[in-house]
């Protein structure tokens, strides 16, 4: 009995230089098979790029559009919108103790009723807080106001809203305030 045997392909050895291009040689694979033949093939003869007339004038109008956009001049644009009001910062400080914002420290000193100056000098009798105000590195800007719920101060860079006082509350008294930067 006989078995029929297939042509094994050639190896590297047996080619010549006219089945490839360019003196280039396919290498064996390690199944005795030759490949890459295509792709040197493929390879060895250099091709010119042209373009299609149609590639051509797209692209020429491309770079035409490109050279106008450099040239003109910058079209005005719309105004930017208008900046969103600043809703502050709300904080509520315990009596005996102090907040920090930025550089912006207030201590609360007593928080009750009873008889104050207010903002203008005069005496008033009502619900009132003690504060203690100090920016950091400005000690001239340092305060130690009596101060009513509604009430602004500016001191510095910041602007501070009395929200509420709480004379009651438990363990102490508080102040809750609103901060801005200007």
């Amino acid at each position: 009995m006989t078995l029929a045997t297939r042509n094994p392909a050639p190896m590297p050895s047996q080619l010549r230089d006219e089945t490839f291009p360019a003196g280039n040689r396919a290498l064996p694979d390690p199944r005795g098979r030759v490949f890459g033949a295509a792709l040197t093939a493929l390879t060895a003869k250099a091709r010119p790029l042209l373009l299609r007339p149609m590639t051509a004038t797209f692209c020429a109008a491309m770079l035409l559009l490109g050279v106008a956009a450099c040239s003109t001049p910058p079209r005005e644009t719309a105004a930017p919108p208008a900046a969103k009001p600043d809703k502050g910062f709300v904080f509520g400080i315990m009596e005996s103790t102090q907040g920090n914002f930025g550089d912006l420290s207030i201590g609360v000193g007593y928080t009750g009723r009873g008889t104050y100056l207010d903002e203008n000098g005069a005496r008033r009798d009502g619900l009132y807080a003690s504060l203690s105000i100090t920016v950091a590195g400005e000690p001239s800007l340092f305060q130690q106001p009596d101060v009513h719920e509604g009430q602004i101060l500016t001191v510095g860079r910041y602007r501070i809203v009395i929200l509420k006082i709480e004379p009651d509350s438990k363990p102490r008294g508080g102040v809750v305030l609103q901060m801005f930067g200007l």
